[in-house]
């Protein structure tokens, strides 16, 4: 006969074993199509970080790659012509699949994979109509698991300004990889602009004091485990960019 100590021990780990296998059973929210996680077109590129860590492969054809671990989006057309930009981070080779109709019915108008591991998709859409909504879906093109599944990704106006661009004009980050201490440097005097630190989940660990008039910020990372994380900057006209941020 089982002491009620064993007892107690078993039933413990088999609930914990059923909701640990219930939460990766879930996996990501856009994980179908069903779930497309809604992107809002604009002028310039606010880049949202997504992840295809616990993706699965979706019922939908693939277009090129392996489509293991894809995940969707979803956008509502507000001009006629619309810029998808995916940057992979790290080792992913970002697919980029734009798709038109509903999440039952749909029909694929667009399939790029022009860069590799880290690069910059991107792809203008012409011909769309107003007020419809569109799917696009991203996964890596390897069929293997990466270390970093992550990536950004925005809608824009065709003739907008595209993430990479905005990086390299707004700021740079040295050192990068760094240890303890990171300098974010700007090309010009800023006026109202804040510096936050996220890791992958988007979580916010370290927020500056806005920077005014100011152009270099030092940001302590001391406190920080080893790893990826992202600069989020947004400046007085509420664009925001991203960059990630090596810490060793």
């Amino acid at each position: 006969m089982k002491s009620s100590s064993t007892f107690f021990f078993f039933t413990v780990v088999s609930v914990i074993l059923f909701f640990s296998n219930s939460a990766f059973a879930q996996g990501l929210a856009n994980d179908e199509n069903t779930g497309a996680i809604s992107l809002t077109p604009n002028i310039n590129c606010t880049p949202t970080i997504g992840t295809t860590l616990n993706a699965t492969a979706s019922a939908v054809p693939v277009c090129t790659g392996s489509a293991e671990d894809d995940v969707w989006y979803s956008f509502t057309v507000t001009a006629t012509s619309l810029n998808i930009t995916v940057v992979g981070i790290a080792t992913f080779d970002p697919v980029v699949e734009v798709l038109s109709g509903n999440p039952s019915n749909l029909t694929s108008i667009n399939c790029t994979n022009v860069t590799a591991a880290g690069g910059t998709e991107t792809v203008c859409i012409n011909g769309l109509t107003v007020g419809v909504s569109y799917w696009i879906r991203v996964y890596d093109f390897q069929s293997f698991p990466q270390p970093v599944p992550d990536f950004t990704i925005c809608v824009t106006n065709c003739n907008g300004v595209g993430v990479e661009q905005l990086l390299a004009d707004n700021f740079s980050i040295s050192p990068n990889p760094c240890t303890s201490q990171t300098t974010i440097s700007f090309s010009e005097e800023q006026k109202y602009t804040t510096i936050k630190l996220t890791n992958l989940l988007g979580e916010c660990l370290l927020k500056s004091p806005s920077l005014r008039g100011g152009r270099e910020q030092l940001l302590d990372l001391s406190g920080l485990s080893k790893g990826i994380y992202f600069v989020k900057i947004e400046d007085e006209n509420k664009n925001i960019v991203i960059k990630k941020l090596i810490l060793q």
